[in-house]
């Protein structure tokens, strides 16, 4: 459209200098006066060529060419009334081939203009015109191009510019539409692809447009072009791309400087079966200055449509918002070098075009701060921002959001990234990759404000550090996809401090293909601190909802529970190397999955050592082999739970560690599971102390040999030495073989507040089974199953227990390989064997073997019932203690210092139904009362037979066995 300059006036010629001057009536029959410092009114009549239209004339050529060397650095002015009015006048061609000129106002339209003043020359062999100098000083337009052709010859007309040397400014009061204007150092330009030095001449100073400048259906139509370096670019209206390739476009093949736009960038539209390649487009072949679009860079159907983009460096970059086309590279900002501080004040959305709406740099990028989403789509690399180079701050105020694209909507660079905040969410979409924030080295802090969630690709939804990410703080949950690797915080080396507002969730179990590893926090390296206010939670997939480092794995606190899921190791904590602590609010859950929800470090040896483990309420196993469980492969230091309970898969509910355990506290049930090996404390090595504050609870899973080699027998197991045992209930067995066991090399103490009762074979069992036995106390009463015992490979200290309950079918065992010292029994005792010198599988040992002071009924009734009390002896063949087959353990007297201290028997004695005899045997016995009645011992070979309330003279026998000569 036409439209006033608006512009200063020129300044008046000197007095000296008498302008030429050219009056005609234009097509109005308004006059228009055309003016230069050069020639005479007569030499420009003569170049000014009109054609009758309207009531007057339309001026379609000033050919200065035609009088060179008159016109030669002359200024021109063509003004229809002034610079200031409303009525303006066109000019179709200004032919100044072969002149230079000076300042050139029209306050019209300027379809077409020609200039520069050449000199012969040649590059690569081929004879150029090379341009002298400065073509054109100043040239400033209503509109260039907005009349199209109609204001030139028909036969002639083009819209196609061509100034060869320097355009000093170029100012265009309203749009420039269709018309191509080229500036060259030297012409023809022999290859395109090099820049010559001579090409450099081809320069324009600043450009102002106060409409917009347009593109057309051809190429280049509405461009502007130089292959030398361009000044400022300040449009007022949009660039706006056309249906022809590079329409609607500002390119250098050198600098630009500063470019400001105040509407829109847009790319090119599709029209028919083609597209607008390049169209909507400011090009810099070196380096740009600040870039800023008041409006939206809209991508087209075109490649590098609606695109910003420089070879080597490109300053500030402010946008109002950024939207990809189908085309590739479409509403795009590229450059070769670096990128300043980046504000975009709306939203980025890629499109179906590949690296549509994307922001790159192959340097660095100093910041970046988007006021609104990032968001991928369709094409590959889709609504993006990223550098090969270190990248600064960057804040997003919405939110990541990932596209079809692989590697959509996302934040990423080769080096580093400084800091990233998001006060939306990371969410991952279809394409692998998608809605992510990742870089090749080290991840400054990251700040999610609401959630990290997966998508369907491979890691998508996700932050990622190549060699480290030192901080990452989400306010709201991690949550995992179908994707793989999907919804999680990655580094290819180390973690720093995670914390995270909400839950680290595997994801939703649906009928989608599950994502392993997804919902996680990962480190091939280490990683320092994990803080989750939430839960920790398994799904489907594989390792989905877990904690997990290739290496040493610092303090992990979970606010809520540990829940296992489907997916084998969900919902875990696992560490390669050592785990330093950690704490679990709630209760850890297994699931069906094996080794789901399991707290676990696989280092070797001492690599493998885990800290402090405390669980505030539950260890509780699932379905699967392994699930609800800790294990050390070195050592653990301490743990502290609120109860553990074994479940339905193999070894769920567990505690264990290939190397020393510390001080377990256990402030509720330690109970098996229908599971084998389930509810089980276990250690390869020593465990200092253990104490719980409910009851040891067997069920139907077994303890032994038969789950796997080498499995170690009973519910809480200690290969190497087991220090104080405390349990403030009972130990109760379930149906499972060796449960509620208590078992460990050597014993320091075992006391429980409760009954001894066993169910399955031998369980509710205490047996030190290389060494000694400490004290043992049993607050209620010892309920054997077939095969209980409390026994000691070497001494037993001493037995304090309310009573010894066995049966005809289930008699209890109480053994030493050396001694056993005090036994009190508060109640009674029956169907027992108190055995001295006999190992814990209950076979004698050659050697000294004694018991110390035995007190039955001290608050009871302190009855004797078919039980044995022996040292360092062995029945005869006919199989029953008290009888005269009865000998010492071993030969040459090995046995002949063994003894038994007094004996008190407060109540009665009395056989069983089925076997009648039974004995108190050794070679020594200090003394025996029973009731109010001592027995008269005479100090070496006695025998003597009491009566018990079965009235059998032989229910109970005194023997001192006396040593071979």
């Amino acid at each position: 459209m036409n439209r006033a300059l608006h512009l200063p006036r020129i300044e008046p010629l000197e007095a000296r200098i008498a302008p030429a001057t050219f009056t005609f009536n234009d097509t109005d029959g308004a006059a228009v006066i055309v003016t230069t410092n050069k020639g005479s009114d007569a030499d420009l009549a003569q170049v000014v060529k009109l054609a009758a239209e309207g009531v007057g004339f339309e001026l379609q050529e000033i050919r200065l060419s035609e009088l060179a060397s008159v016109f030669q650095g002359t200024n021109l002015t063509v003004l229809k009334g002034t610079a200031d009015d409303a009525p303006v006048a066109n000019v179709g061609y200004l032919n100044a081939t072969g002149v230079s000129i000076g300042t050139v106002l029209i306050d019209g339209d300027l379809a077409q203009i020609d200039a520069g003043t050449t000199t012969t020359g040649t590059i690569n062999s081929q004879a150029v015109q090379i341009g002298s100098g400065t073509a054109v000083k100043k040239l400033t337009v209503g509109t260039f191009g907005a009349q199209g052709l109609a204001t030139q010859d028909a036969g002639t007309a083009s819209l196609d510019s061509l100034i060869i040397g320097k355009l000093g400014s170029l100012t265009v009061a309203g749009d420039f539409k269709d018309a191509a204007l080229t500036v060259y150092g030297a012409f023809p330009d022999t290859d395109p692809m090099v820049s010559d030095r001579f090409d450099s001449r081809g320069r324009i100073g600043d450009i102002f447009i106060g409409g917009d400048l347009i593109g057309g259906s051809t190429a280049r139509a509405g461009s502007i072009y130089a292959r030398g370096i361009i000044g400022d670019l300040k449009v007022v209206g949009s660039i706006l791309g056309g249906v022809g390739d590079d329409s609607g476009s500002v390119i250098s093949e050198r600098d630009l400087g500063k470019v400001d736009i105040g509407g829109d960038l847009k790319g090119g539209i599709l029209s028919g079966p083609g597209t607008a390649d390049r169209a909507g487009r400011v090009f810099s072949g070196g380096v740009m200055g600040s870039v800023k679009i008041t409006g939206k860079l809209i991508g087209g159907d075109g490649i590098e449509s609606g695109n910003v983009s420089s070879a080597t460096r490109l300053g500030a970059l402010t946008i109002g918002g950024i939207v990809g086309g189908a085309g590739a590279k479409s509403g795009a900002v590229g450059t070769g070098g670096n990128i300043g501080k980046i504000a975009v004040l709306g939203d980025i959305m890629g499109g179906m075009g590949d690296f549509s709406a994307l922001i790159a740099a192959s340097g660095g990028i100093s910041s970046a701060r988007v006021e609104g989403n990032l968001i991928g789509n369709d094409g590959f690399q889709s609504g993006a921002i990223g550098s090969f180079k270190p990248f600064g701050a960057i804040t997003i105020t919405g939110n990541i959001m990932g596209g079809v694209g692989q590697l959509s909507g996302v934040i990423i660079s080769a080096t580093t990234i400084k800091s990233v905040s998001v006060l939306g969410s990371v969410i991952g979409g279809g394409g692998e990759e998608s809605g992510a924030i990742g870089c090749g080295g080290v991840l400054g802090p990251v700040s999610i404000g609401v959630d990290i969630m997966g998508g369907a690709g491979l890691r998508s939804g996700a932050v990622v550090g190549g060699t480290n990410a030192t901080k990452v703080t989400v306010t709201g949950s991690v949550i995992g996809g179908g994707g793989d690797q999907s919804g999680t915080v990655f580094s290819n080396g180390d973690l720093g401090i995670i914390t995270i507002g909400g839950n680290v969730d595997g994801g939703p179990i649906s009928a989608m293909t599950p994502g392993d590893d997804a919902g996680s926090i990962n480190a091939a390296g280490s990683i320092k601190r994990v803080t989750i206010a939430g839960s920790l939670i398994g799904s489907d997939g594989e390792s989905s909802g877990t904690v997990q480092s290739t290496l040493d794995l610092g303090t992990v606190s979970v606010g809520t529970d540990l829940m296992g899921g489907t997916g084998v190791f969900s919902g875990s904590i696992i560490s390669g190397g050592k785990i330093a602590r950690v704490t679990v609010t709630g209760s850890v859950l297994g699931g069906r999955g094996d080794n789901s929800a399991s707290i676990e470090s696989d280092g070797d040896g001492e690599a493998g050592d885990m800290g402090t483990i405390v669980i505030g309420a539950q260890l509780r196993g699932g379905d699967g082999d392994g699930s609800g469980a800790v294990f050390s492969s070195g050592a653990l230091a301490k743990l502290t739970v609120g109860s553990i309970l074994g479940g339905l898969g193999i070894g769920s509910g567990a505690v264990s560690s290939d190397s020393d355990m510390g001080a377990v506290l256990v402030n509720g049930d330690v109970q098996g599971g229908t599971g084998d090996e389930a509810g089980k404390i276990f250690t390869a090595g020593k465990l200092r102390s253990l104490t719980i504050t409910g009851s040891l609870l067997g069920d139907d899973g077994r303890f032994d040999t038969t789950i796997a080699a080498n499995a170690s027998l009973g519910q809480i197991y200690s290969a190497d030495a087991m220090g104080a045992v405390k349990i403030a209930g009972g130990v109760i067995g379930g149906g499972g073989a060796f449960s509620a066991q208590i078992r460990g090399a050597s014993i320091t103490s075992v006391a429980i507040g409760g009954d001894l009762t066993g169910t399955g074979p031998a369980t509710a069992s205490i047996v030190a089974e290389e060494s000694n036995l400490g004290a043992v106390s049993i607050g209620g009463t010892f309920t054997p199953a077939l095969g209980s015992q409390i026994s000691a490979q070497g001494k037993l200290a001493s037995v304090l227990v309310g009573d010894l309950a066995g049966s005809v079918n289930t008699r209890g065992a109480i053994t030493a390989g050396t001694s056993i010292g005090k036994i009190t029994i508060a109640g009674s005792v029956g169907f027992f064997d108190i055995l001295a010198g006999y190992d814990v599988d209950f076979a004698p040992l050659p050697g000294t073997a004694t018991i110390g002071r035995v007190i039955i009924g001290t608050t009871g009734a302190g009855n004797w019932q078919a039980t044995n009390l022996v040292a360092g002896a062995i029945p005869g063949g006919d199989g029953l203690f008290g009888t005269g087959d009865d000998a010492l353990i071993g030969t040459e007297n090995a046995s002949a210092g063994s003894g038994i201290d007094s004996v008190i028997i407060n109540g009665t004695v009395s056989s069983s139904p089925v076997v009648a005899h039974f004995g108190i045997v050794s070679a020594r016995i200090s003394s025996v009362k029973v009731g109010t009645t001592t027995i008269a011992l005479t100090g070496g070979g006695d025998v003597i037979d009491i009566n018990g309330g079965g009235g059998l003279p032989t229910d109970l026998t005194v023997r001192e066995i006396v040593p071979p000569t």
